[in-house]
């Protein structure tokens, strides 16, 4: 199980060019939702880079920290890193079925949901 002060660190070890120092200052109780925060803020940087091998790993981590994590984890995922997928879309000129190739299967299966719901 992965505990909220155990995100950035994870985060940090898997992206050591990432900097989430002032993630991570401050509120305790919010450093796990400010570290997904930055992860997701590096993931639409790197899209906007056209980087797309950064990307796939910045979501393979929010994954990981998705099936790894207790319930307020889980739930900063899907309310920062999952919501934040379509901000990167537009950067790419593929497809949208070649785009939700790259996301990880649990990933899309929740992004999708999210998707279904908001059209409801």
């Amino acid at each position: 199980m992965l505990h909220e002060n155990e995100v950035a660190p994870f985060i940090k070890a898997s992206f050591p060019e990432m900097n989430i120092t002032g993630a991570i200052i401050g509120n305790e109780n919010k450093a796990a939702y400010n570290a997904i925060s930055a992860l997701s803020e590096f993931m639409k940087q790197k899209s906007g880079e056209h980087d797309e091998d950064s990307v796939k790993k910045a979501m393979k981590v929010a994954e990981t920290i998705h099936m790894r994590g207790d319930a307020r984890i889980k739930s900063g995922i899907e309310n920062i890193f999952i919501s934040s997928i379509s901000a990167v879309m537009p950067y790419f000129s593929k497809s949208r079925q070649e785009l939700q190739a790259i996301i990880p299967a649990h990933l899309l299966s929740i992004y999708k949901q999210q998707k279904l719901n908001s059209d409801l």
